[in-house]
């Protein structure tokens, strides 16, 4: 039975003044002693007022961008409003020291109408004339209808070439991932878990089951939803908001979970592009190839040092990054950029061959996603 603050009131001003004993008078009202003392304990440090319901807390999200951050994003457009959301996105980061993806400034602004939708319009279900009907689809659908997006194709185009197979071996190297997906079986659950470097707008994965499939996918992402169906003991789903106005960023994050185990068969991922994202299938939670993923990013001393004219620079990736790694002399100069790709998660060694170099006090720096260290080195020639 609930309360109402009077009644609460009128209970401990009885208690107050009754020749029985607390326990008894309580049984009588039929009141356990926990929730009295509650109540009392209210009173007492916020009067009548603190004996009003408590309004439980709303659901907080991992990637919920909080309103100030909002209001300024929108203030900030408006005063350079000849900038694109893009280019918001950096000079945002630059001037106002913390990062804010070009998807998220997007729907900031989409969300106070600065930027207009096309009309709605009907199209063919193969809206980016692949020849194929699937995430990239829905994605380009979405972007049109909702972040100003291009018009789509509206239909197969002829001589259009054959769909690419999303189940490729990533092994053989010929495709240049952007990150890891990862199943872990927790307490008879299995946790879907992304490491991506780019931000990404949907998702579809093909899952296998292990021990006996029971269809309870859950979206851990906000404004996320999975539709799928099971086939044969296999789940075809996509993750998506139809409405646009939410991605996953760059980083790590718990992206769905399941009752029940079940291996990843394939996935797909589209950017906030609808262009196409792969990721390194790992189906044996943080291991691959039986060595231990690093921990946290890094970046060693160089060895030897000093040197002449020849060191190595190691470096560690928890998850798979786009690396910028460059040399600097004293001044701020750049004198050689060492990496600047895309490398996988584990352990890493870059050779400087400093022969057509002075000698001197240098300095490399690394930069791998929101990870940047610098260290100091010193050759002798």
């Amino acid at each position: 039975m609930r309360y109402s603050q009077s009644e609460k009131m009128e209970v401990i001003r009885t208690v107050e003044s009754s020749e029985l004993g607390v326990r008894q008078t309580l049984r009588e009202f039929q009141i356990c002693r926990s929730t009295f003392y509650d109540w009392y304990r209210r009173y007492r440090d916020g009067g009548y007022d603190g004996l009003s319901d408590k309004r439980p807390n709303p659901k907080k999200f991992w990637n919920k961008i909080p309103d100030p951050i909002k209001e300024q994003v929108v203030d900030i457009a408006l005063d350079q409003t000849e900038k694109s959301p893009r280019e918001l996105a950096c000079y945002i980061t630059d001037t106002q020291g913390y990062f804010i993806s070009e998807s998220s400034v997007y729907r900031i602004l989409k969300s106070h109408d600065l930027i207009t939708s096309p009309n709605y319009i009907v199209m063919s279900a193969d809206d980016n004339g692949d020849c194929t009907i699937n995430i990239f689809d829905i994605t380009d659908l979405i972007s049109y209808l909702y972040i100003d997006g291009p018009e789509p194709v509206c239909g197969c185009v002829e001589g259009c070439p054959a769909p690419k197979s999303y189940a490729h071996d990533l092994v053989s190297g010929s495709r240049l991932t952007s990150g890891s997906i990862y199943a872990t079986v927790e307490n008879g659950k299995t946790i879907i878990i992304l490491h991506n470097t780019a931000d990404i707008m949907a998702m579809e994965v093909e899952l296998k089951s292990v021990d006996g499939f029971r269809v309870e996918l859950r979206s851990q992402v906000e404004g996320y939803k999975i539709y799928g169906q099971l086939n044969n003991g296999l789940y075809k789903g996509a993750l998506f908001d139809v409405s646009g106005q939410n991605t996953i960023e760059s980083g790590e994050h718990v992206i769905i979970e399941i009752d029940g185990k079940v291996e990843i068969e394939s996935v797909i991922a589209a950017d906030i592009y609808s262009q196409p994202v792969y990721f390194e299938i790992n189906n044996s939670g943080k291991e691959l190839g039986n060595d231990l993923l690093p921990a946290e990013f890094s970046l060693e001393q160089n060895r030897p040092n000093p040197f002449n004219p020849i060191t190595n620079i190691n470096f560690s990736l928890p998850m798979a990054s786009n690396v910028e790694l460059v040399v600097y002399n004293v001044t701020g100069q750049r004198v050689k950029i060492l990496a600047d790709r895309y490398y996988d998660a584990g352990m890493h060694t870059i050779e400087w061959d400093a022969g057509n170099v002075a000698s001197g006090i240098y300095f490399y720096r690394i930069k791998a996603g929101e990870f940047v260290e610098s260290r100091k080195m010193i050759l002798l020639k």
